[in-house]
């Protein structure tokens, strides 16, 4: 067993930068993250290495370990002695000559001219040294993705497991992206070796192909992600050739190791490469090169020739690492022969106790034996030495991921004053940010250095393992079990001493923003932190954390919610905040059991919205305590803590909440009744405001006053582009911010206030790929934003061509089915809002045709447009009246009732999904009675009408502006909902993506289980040399819960338990308000065609009965026979005497008769006087 390490050690190796590793481990649910990571934990001695494998040492909960899966991340530090050995350095770019003719397509094992005498390996000189290990082990299911954004977000290097057999799965694809953001280095762990030998019972040359063709995979997403990057930031080929070398998985640069965590081994190819080496008297750095690889090893000439199918021998990596592996498997777990692991034992020259040794479980031999050949943590440890770089290179290379992009400019730079108070300074602003951020990125321990410290998470501890810091003798036994809340962060400038004074930033926080500074809180407590280091379930106190380390805070409880930038000065702009792998999408309503829990249940809500990243609590107009999690389990883990931890109160959750939108049909299917739908002749919709000015897709309104009418049309938006606009927010707020700049600049012209509002408001906007995947470079000065920014000249239209509405080649040519969708490119200027939220994926625009006509409108007048009778000789004035004085001023009213409007929709006051509204005329509507010269006859003729003035429009406008506004707001809002409801609508409801895998034999019933859930299948791939089916499936929201428990239960437990992650929203087949149109339907469906077969009418009625609306739903069917009786009979059971009361009525009970003791049934005939209200409820006895 190994040495226990004392914590003295680690804690002098926190301030040895250069020998200190910050790596956390990724990967796909159930490819072995936390088996490995008992093994790592095992060569500090900590626990018993029989243990390792089984123990699950850094899922410390009761659930982690009873579900067998990781729900939480967890840290610890390790010390690792690696011994450094002189040998040459791997070449990859030299050029390996020709063999001599007599050995055709052969390698000599020669370089430059040198013999093979002068490659004899040379003895090694072993240099000890110590390292210090920070490890995270991070969840693998998606449902607890969010503690792998925090993970990767404090750690410099990333140790990815891939099983083997599974390969490449949908969480490795996305751990690979999340590290590629962080700017982490990979380095690459292939488990689960064993499988391949004892399930599959691949031979070893199929192995080595097996194994070639997950690496493939697995380089093939990180040459996408290097293209990407290259593409966007317009590099040369330098800089991806750089890349290459760090995110292409190589075996022969030390990269990628093989291992199975199980039996607890692990091999390199530079590892096997040293052992062969001094054998054959080769240099490892040369024989590195061509062990792996298709070559072949000759040993009677010592050459290496390549290796073809014709060759009979086998390539190098199959004879001299493979072989061996399988030998001792078939020996030992296979043919279980007990002479045979013996003389292995002996030609490794191992020495195995005798103990160690069992005939009956030759299994745990080999377990044994592989764990002294191939260590599995020397060898992974090895790797993460030699390939992850140390804090102060690390942080170098990752300072552009950290911080987000701000251009340095004259503004107010905030700095502490010595009483805590906020000061500005108006010189070297520039100079303090620049300090900062070179500290951070140098990862400085300088006396002076500014200590910047970002906070990932927020972690629960019982109070008493914080040990001596919150120890105190008052402290009652109830106190002393109560949680602390500990912030897990890492500190990456200067040295964090507990008495340091700091600043708590939020997210939005920059020192060049003014509007900032209450973003800001201060800690002003000395002495009141507590530092510890991460170990597993404990912690570890420690006097101070120099850069470059992890740490656990505690004192900041109440103060750091979910994430924080600390800082000693208000000079340091706030790191960039965790980014999210999925979005929660599944809520349910909780309330306590007994009223007066209701603040305890508050508090409770509270913290778990503190320590959970990714979960949001809301609360509902009805009052509603809401909870939204990333899926089912998470949503699970979620209730389960706010009952046992947070709260610890009784509570009910409801029912899943599930979100819908509302939208309209693209095409109108055969028998859809499109002049007048449906559900305009349905209560409650019928009797919706406006409606009846509605007609296919058309409204046209009039205010209550009467002195303004807006005419609207509602049209579907393609799938496509209502996706693309869902993704494209940072081009919304760039538009949002440059039409309010240009707005200004018409009416006042730019100044330098704009010009300051401009750059502030281009670095509160997140960096995300646009439509030609420019990504985060796309204000950068190689793009085309970027140069057309540092110019001054980037416009709107500019964002719309480039970055938002050229969607020709986003919109399948099939799929283009809206009506005026070339009038709507046409005019795509024009556009004036987008919404819900001012982000969403509906629209609001002007028409190329629209026009703001002044009319006459009264009692006993035609309505008649005033310019085109009276103001021919001064039409350009009134125009240019109605652009920049009538339009401007009615403008926001009809912003914010399109927000309305789109945020609640009127089939469930659901939001809409791609709905667009086109406002093509806005009218003004003035009375003669309004001005001086008023009609005497209704009937007289139009030349007596008042001729009027631009002043006259402009005093009209103004007397009436105070209630117009108000009145054209719920107007806009009234116009778009019926306009909505006289279209086609459909419900529009959310879709998970699925990966599962399900054995050949209960692939039927799979199937089964998706189609009774209306899923479908996408992809289906067999995992070659097995029966095990990979499967990708779409899956409705609606129809996820409870997936996971049937699909185990019919297919026997065959199938993996699925991955579920929102995908995108799609709009339903089925109208809602569909009828039967003639005698087959009728026959089939009934009259009335309700929510017994319609399922998006039954998702409509459920959602409006959860809210409280009204369902237009008969309580009584069939109603004669109650007409015609004045008494009821009940027959009651068990001795059992019920009386049927009436809410707010009087009930007389006329005759009780006992019928029968032996049936125990009582007759009770009752009376009903005065009867008021149809609610009654049984009273038992």
């Amino acid at each position: 067993m190994a040495r226990r390490v004392s914590a003295d050690e680690l804690i002098a190796l926190q301030g040895k930068q250069q020998f200190i590793r910050n790596v956390c481990i990724l990967a796909h649910v159930d490819h072995g993250k936390t088996t490995l990571s008992d093994s790592l934990v095992c060569s500090n001695g900590i626990i018993s290495p029989k243990l390792a494998g089984k123990l699950r040492f850094l899922d410390s909960s009761e659930e982690e370990q009873k579900r067998g899966i990781t729900m939480k991340a967890s840290a610890i530090s390790l010390l690792h002695t690696k011994k450094t050995r002189r040998f040459p350095i791997v070449d990859l770019s030299t050029p390996v000559t020709n063999a001599p003719r007599e050995s055709p397509g052969a390698i000599a094992v020669s370089q430059g001219g040198t013999d093979v005498g002068s490659l004899s390996a040379e003895l090694p000189y072993p240099v000890s040294q110590d390292y210090l290990i920070n490890l995270i082990d991070s969840p693998g299911h998606i449902d607890f993705s969010s503690d792998v954004s925090t993970a990767t977000r404090l750690s410099d290097g990333a140790i990815i497991i891939v099983d083997i057999l599974e390969g490449v799965c949908t969480q490795t694809h996305a751990v690979l992206r999340q590290a590629w953001e962080e700017k982490m280095k990979p380095c690459l762990v292939l488990n689960k070796m064993d499988r391949l030998i004892l399930e599959v019972r691949l031979t070893p040359l199929e192995a080595y192909w097996h194994l070639q063709r997950v690496l493939e995979q697995l380089n093939a997403i990180s040459s996408s992600l290097i293209t990407s990057e290259t593409f966007k930031l317009n590099e040369d080929e330098k800089y991806a050739d750089s890349w290459e070398k760090e995110w292409l998985f190589s075996p022969e640069r030390g990269n990628v190791v093989f291992a199975s965590s199980l039996y607890c081994w692990a091999f390199s190819v530079p590892k096997f490469a040293r052992i062969w080496a001094q054998k054959l008297k080769l240099k490892p750095a040369f024989l590195s090169r061509h062990l792996w690889g298709n070559f072949v090893f000759n040993a009677q000439n010592l050459s290496i020739s390549r290796y073809t199918p014709e060759n009979k021998s086998k390539p190098m990596f199959v004879a001299m690492v493979l072989d061996p592996i399988w030998q001792l498997y078939e020996a030992a777990v296979l043919e279980e022969n007990l002479q045979k692991v013996c003389r292995m034992i002996k030609k490794l020259d191992l020495e195995i106790p005798a103990r160690e040794i069992n005939p009956k479980d030759l299994r745990g031999t080999a377990s044994s034996i592989f764990r002294r050949w191939l260590p599995l943590a020397k060898t992974v440890l090895d790797m993460v030495v030699e390939v992850v770089p140390n804090p102060v290179v690390a942080q170098q290379r990752r300072i552009e991921a950290l911080w987000p992009r701000l251009p340095l400019q004259e503004s107010t730079c905030v700095e502490h004053a010595p009483d805590g108070e906020v000061q500005s300074g108006q010189d070297g602003s520039d100079k303090c940010v620049a300090e900062v951020r070179g500290s951070v990125a140098s990862c400085s321990v300088r006396e002076n250095a500014p200590v910047v410290v970002f906070v990932s998470k927020v972690i629960p501890m019982r109070k008493t393992d914080l040990g001596a810091w919150c120890t105190s003798s008052e402290s009652s036994e109830h106190d002393r079990d109560r949680d602390i809340f500990v912030a897990f962060a890492r500190v990456f400038s200067g040295v964090l001493q507990p008495d340091s004074r700091l600043y708590i930033l939020g997210p939005k926080y920059h020192p060049q923003k003014r509007d900032t500074i209450s973003h800001v809180q201060g800690l002003k407590t000395e002495g009141c932190l507590g530092l510890f280091m991460m170990m597993g379930t404990s912690l570890l106190p420690v006097p101070s954390v120099p850069a470059g380390n992890l740490a656990a805070i505690a004192g900041l409880e109440g103060l750091v919610i979910k994430s924080a930038t600390l800082s000693s000065t208000l000079a340091c702009p706030a790191l960039r905040t965790v980014t999210l792998q999925a979005k929660p999408i599944v809520r349910v309503a909780v309330e306590v059991v007994h009223q007066a829990d209701l603040e305890a249940l508050e508090k409770g809500l509270a913290k778990l919205f503190q320590t959970d990243p990714a979960v949001e609590i809301s609360i509902q107009q009805s009052g509603e305590h809401v909870i939204t999690a990333l899926g089912e389990l998470h949503l699970e883990q979620c209730l389960k803590d706010l009952r046992e931890r947070f709260a610890r109160v009784q509570i009910r959750a409801s029912a899943p909440l599930i979100a819908f939108r509302e939208s309209v049909a693209l095409e109108t299917a055969p028998g859809d009744e499109t002049d007048r739908p449906p559900q305009l002749l349905l209560a409650p919709w019928s009797e919706e405001e406006g409606i009846i000015d509605a007609a296919e897709g058309v409204c046209k309104l009039t205010t209550s006053s009467g002195d303004c009418r807006l005419t609207v049309r509602c049209v579907a938006l393609p799938d496509r582009l209502a996706r693309l606009l869902i993704t494209r927010k940072p081009c919304i707020k760039l538009w949002k911010l440059l039409r309010a700049i240009k707005q200004q600049e018409e009416t006042a012209g730019l100044d330098a206030s704009v010009t300051e509002v401009t750059i502030e408001g281009l670095a509160d906007i997140p960096r995300e790929p646009d439509i030609q995947q420019r990504g985060e470079g796309w204000l950068d000065e190689n793009t085309y934003f970027g140069q057309r920014h540092q110019l001054g000249t980037l416009t709107e239209e500019d964002l719309l061509r480039e970055g938002l509405l050229n969607v020709e080649h986003e919109i399948d040519s099939g799929e283009d089915s809206m009506q005026d969708l070339a009038a709507f490119r046409a005019g795509c200027t024009d556009i004036l809002a987008f919404g819900p939220r001012n982000v969403g994926p509906n629209l609001l625009w002007r028409t190329p045709n629209f026009s703001i006509q002044i009319s006459w409108a009264g009692k006993g007048v035609q309505e008649i447009e005033v310019e085109s009778e009276f103001y021919v000789e001064d039409e350009t004035n009134i125009r240019e009246w109605k652009m920049k004085r009538a339009w401007p001023s009615l403008q926001s009213s009809l912003l914010v009732g399109f927000q309305m409007a789109t945020s609640s929709g009127p089939l469930a006051e659901e939001q809409m999904y791609g709905v667009g509204f086109a406002i093509e005329k806005l009218e003004f509507l003035l009375s003669p009675s309004d001005f001086k010269e008023t009609l005497r006859d209704g009937n007289e003729e139009r030349s007596c009408l008042p001729r009027l003035s631009r002043e006259d429009l402009e005093a009209w406008l103004s007397s009436r502006l105070g209630s117009l506004t108000g009145q054209v707001m719920t107007l806009c809002k009234t116009a778009c909902r019926a306009a909505f409801l006289s279209s086609p609508v459909r419900l529009v409801e959310a879709f998970f993506e699925c990966d599962l895998q399900c054995d050949r034999l209960q692939l039927g019933r799979l199937y089964g289980v998706l189609s009774k859930r209306r899923g479908r299948v996408i992809r289906e791939d067999i995992l070659e040399g097995t029966d095990l089916f990979m499967i990708k499936a779409l899956l409705p929201v609606a129809e996820s819960f409870g997936f996971a428990t049937e699909l185990l239960k019919k297919t026997s437990g065959a199938a993996t338990s699925p991955q579920l992650f929102f995908s995108h929203w799609e709009r339903m087949e089925v109208n809602p308000f569909w009828r039967p149109q003639n005698e087959d339907d009728r026959e089939e469906f009934g009259e009335t065609f309700g929510s017994d077969f319609n399922i998006a009418r039954r998702y409509i009625d459920e959602t409006r009965r959860r809210k409280g609306l009204q369902i237009g739903e008969k309580l009584v069917l069939y109603a004669e026979k109650q007409r015609t009786l004045s008494r009821k009979n009940w027959g009651l059971e068990r001795e059992t005497l019920c009386y049927f009361v009436l809410k707010k009525t009087r009930v007389v009970a006329h005759n009780i008769s006992y019928l029968s003791a032996s049936k125990s049934k009582y007759m009770v005939i009752a009376l009903f006087c005065s009867l008021r209200s149809p609610e009654g409820v049984f009273i038992s006895y």
